[in-house]
């Protein structure tokens, strides 16, 4: 054993092994860093999509009808452009919601 220590190719291993271990310290920093930046993206993702969306309504099909108007002031006529909006009275929808992130 006290050969392999004394020897060159001993003091080259021992050598290799302490570079080793010592890289293992900023390759694990790397990893954390990583790791909370990941949490932090979806944390991010996740906040965007509850801000930015909300509740939703729903209102069917309908039908908009674009009409012109004449409104007369003062002895002159102005066409006044305006749109009607037809609803439907019930509106029955079946739907799957499936949540999806994006990554």
């Amino acid at each position: 054993m006290k050969k392999i220590v004394n020897s060159p190719l001993g003091i080259k291993f021992g050598f290799i092994l302490m570079l080793f271990l010592l890289l293992q310290v900023p390759v694990s920093m790397i990893e954390k860093l990583i790791t909370e930046r990941s949490h932090r993206q979806q944390d991010v993702l996740l906040d965007m999509a509850r801000n930015s969306s909300g509740e939703q309504n729903i209102i069917g099909p309908f039908i908009s009808i674009d009409y012109t108007k004449t409104k007369i002031v003062e002895g002159k006529a102005f066409p006044i452009k305006e749109q009607a909006f037809i609803l439907p009275n019930c509106l029955v929808l079946k739907c799957v919601y499936t949540f999806r992130t994006f990554i």
